[in-house]
């Protein structure tokens, strides 16, 4: 008999109704802030990551982004971060709020939520400031637990029990 694993896929994003996803598992949501800057190099982004610490800014997503991007890294930090935060964070070029949605279920449902995913609306360009996700293909997740896009969504497997 083959073994059940549980899934863990995280969306930054819109959340769908809670209708649509009663029956494929728990749902978890968390607001949070996406965060852009720009670095010059390493140390540099070492910085940044120093002073997210030691503002108790609780970081939960780092992406480096591709070159020719808007900004050099992507931050995902859990809670909204106010205007002296964001002062105090001269690297940060943008600041938006977002939600974090984490959804746990079986490996024999994933096939429906990516589904329930894939149907969800996305934001148009003009509408991604405050989405925290823009246009991320839910679809692009792989039930290994790899991700085949820039890192967003991710999945992450455990044995279920």
């Amino acid at each position: 008999m083959a073994r059940t694993r549980a899934v863990e896929l995280m969306v930054v994003g819109p959340d769908l109704p809670d209708a649509e996803l009663a029956e494929l598992g728990v749902r978890r949501s968390t607001s949070c802030t996406l965060l852009e800057a720009t670095v010059r190099d390493q140390a540099a982004l070492y910085g940044l990551l120093q002073r997210l610490a030691s503002l108790g800014l609780d970081l939960l997503e780092l992406r480096v982004s591709s070159p020719g991007e808007r900004a050099d890294v992507e931050i995902v930090v859990r809670g909204p971060v106010g205007a002296l935060v964001q002062e105090m964070l001269h690297d940060v070029d943008r600041s938006d709020p977002a939600t974090v949605t984490s959804y746990q279920v079986r490996d024999t449902d994933l096939a429906g939520l990516l589904a329930a995913l894939g149907t969800a609306p996305s934001p148009s360009a003009g509408e991604e400031a405050g989405s925290g996700g823009g246009d991320r293909d839910a679809t692009d997740a792989r039930p290994d637990g790899q991700d085949t896009q820039d890192g967003d969504p991710t999945t992450r497997e455990r044995p279920a029990g």
